[in-house]
């Protein structure tokens, strides 16, 4: 599954649907950091010449991509309310202004990031 690396304007709308559960965020955005920290990696056993290049995607207002944590957080709805963080109207507040917000074509997402990092084996 993946998660959304950036939205601007940015907005913390999402924030308190995303704390309910950091275990699978955690695990989402350390996926998610892995491309930036490949050069370093590969540095780190002594890789020269270490090059790396980057390509995005950014999802149309129109795409399920720009909206599909929509769907997760929907799909969490009854968790979320039984922990006590949100509260039912809370939570559909919520929803609304982060489904306003991606609906605006005044926010860019960037929903895909690859990375690319190489080097070569020192001689």
């Amino acid at each position: 599954m993946r998660a959304p690396i950036a939205a601007t304007p940015s907005t913390r709308l999402g924030a308190p649907c995303l704390a309910y559960s950091p275990t699978p965020f955690t695990r989402l955005a350390a996926m998610s950091s892995l491309g930036r920290s490949l050069p370093n990696l590969l540095r780190s056993i002594g890789a020269e010449n270490v090059e790396i290049t980057a390509h995005a995607r950014i999802p149309k207002v129109a795409e399920y991509q720009r909206t599909h944590l929509l769907s997760l957080i929907e799909s969490m709805r009854e968790p979320i309310v039984a922990s006590r963080r949100l509260t039912e109207s809370e939570l559909r507040a919520h929803i609304r202004a982060l489904s306003e917000h991606l609906a605006d074509p005044a926010t860019t997402l960037i929903d895909k990031l690859l990375v690319q990092a190489w080097g070569q084996k020192p001689r």
